[in-house]
Order: structure tokens, then C-alpha cells, then sequence
């Protein structure tokens, strides 16, 4: 809608806003004025700026509702993505050119998943390398599972008790150094790296408050 305006600086965003297309801000300087990192306008995820230099594993906030396709497009080191339980739905243009994306976690067991693409072929089912054909992880019984069924993905099954799991402060099901940098990121800055609730508290492992 924007893209290619380049003295646009100043955006006012309607609280109202349920989706914002790819591209939208390219060659702005209000893109260009944004801090290196994932964008987010209002409860979306717009798209991630500057080069990737985590441990290969992104945490989409708690309280994002949609991702805007090509949200992690181009960007280098991202293995895994976790969505959060917030997330109603996933078009399928999200992880286009994620070119080392692994596996996607899907911690809303109700999620809406249309197609996961790889590429901005507007038709997958007749372009069958454009589906995204790496591991899904969600719970059972969940629409990722049925998905995953559908696609031939290789289908984790999450602990249902996931949530209750002292240390596991990305909700990944287990406990290792991803969840060591979540809290880190927290503290950091909360504002922009928040934590669901209850995993604050799986976070507390001394039980301190």
C-alpha cells in the first residue's frame, strides 16, 4: 500500500487493525526508523528488520494475534518458530524465503492453518515444492496435528501438561538454553519480549515470586 513512499516517517495505527499486507512499509523511513528485530504494530507481527543473531529459535510474543506474510522473509538463522497461544490463525505466506526454517510449535491447539508456504506461489496445491514440508509441534488433537496429517509434516506431539513445567519459560515443552534466553530477553526489555503469564511462572524455579 506504501511500499516505495519514502518520505513516509509518521504512521498513526488504528487500534482496529486485524491485518497488515506484505510489504506494506517497504522503502519507508518509517520502516527504516524502526529498531533491528521483529516489528510488531499493535497484536501483529509485521515483519522482522536487520540480521537474525539469536540461537535459532524465535519466539513470537504472547498477545500476537496474526503474523503478516513474509514476516521472516530473507532472514538467515531462524530454525524454529514458536507461535503463541494467542495466534487464530495462519494464512500461509508467514514464513515465505525462511530459507532455514526447521520447525514451526504451535501453542494455540485451535489455530486456524490454511497452507504454510515456503515461497509466494499463490497456488500450492498445484506447485506441491511450495508447502512447507519441515516438523510441526503442537498438541493432540490440535488443528496443527490435522495439518500436519494432511500435509505428510512430521507431526511432536507437545506435553499436555506443558504449561505447568518448572524452567520452560518458552512453553516449548522442555527445558534447555532457549529458555535461558527467553528470560533474558524478558528482562531485558518485557515490553517487547513478553512472557505468557504462566510461563513467568514456570520461569520462578526457586518459587520467589
Amino acid at each position: 500500500m506504501f511500499e516505495g513512499c519514502t518520505n513516509l516517517a509518521d504512521v498513526t495505527f488504528s487500534d482496529t487493525i486485524s491485518y497488515i499486507g506484505h510489504d506494506t512499509f517497504k522503502d519507508t523511513k518509517w520502516f527504516e526508523n524502526q529498531p533491528d528485530g521483529m516489528i510488531y504494530i499493535n497484536d501483529i507481527a509485521y515483519r522482522y528488520k536487520g540480521e537474525y543473531n539469536g540461537d535459532g529459535e524465535f519466539i513470537i510474543k504472547e498477545g500476537t494475534v496474526g503474523i503478516s506474510a513474509g514476516a521472516f522473509e530473507n532472514i538467515k538463522g531462524i530454525k524454529s518458530i514458536v507461535t503463541p497461544k494467542s495466534l487464530y490463525e495462519f494464512n500461509g505466506g508467514e514464513c515465505i524465503y525462511c530459507d532455514d526454517l526447521e520447525s514451526i510449535t504451535f501453542l494455540n491447539p485451535e489455530c486456524r492453518i490454511d497452507y504454510i508456504l515456503v515461497d509466494d506461489n499463490i497456488f500450492p496445491d498445484i506447485d506441491y515444492p511450495s508447502i512447507y514440508h519441515g516438523t510441526i509441534k503442537g498438541y493432540d488433537g490440535s488443528t496443527a496435528q490435522a495439518y500436519s496429517k494432511g500435509q505428510g509434516n512430521e507431526f511432536i506431539i507437545l506435553d499436555s501438561s506443558i504449561s505447568g513445567i518448572k524452567g520452560d519459560a518458552n512453553g516449548d515443552g522442555t527445558v534447555d538454553i532457549a529458555d535461558v534466553v527467553a528470560v533474558s530477553a524478558y528482562v531485558a526489555d518485557f515490553s517487547k519480549n513478553s512472557l505468557d503469564e504462566q510461563f513467568i511462572k514456570n520461569a520462578d524455579v526457586h518459587n520467589t515470586g
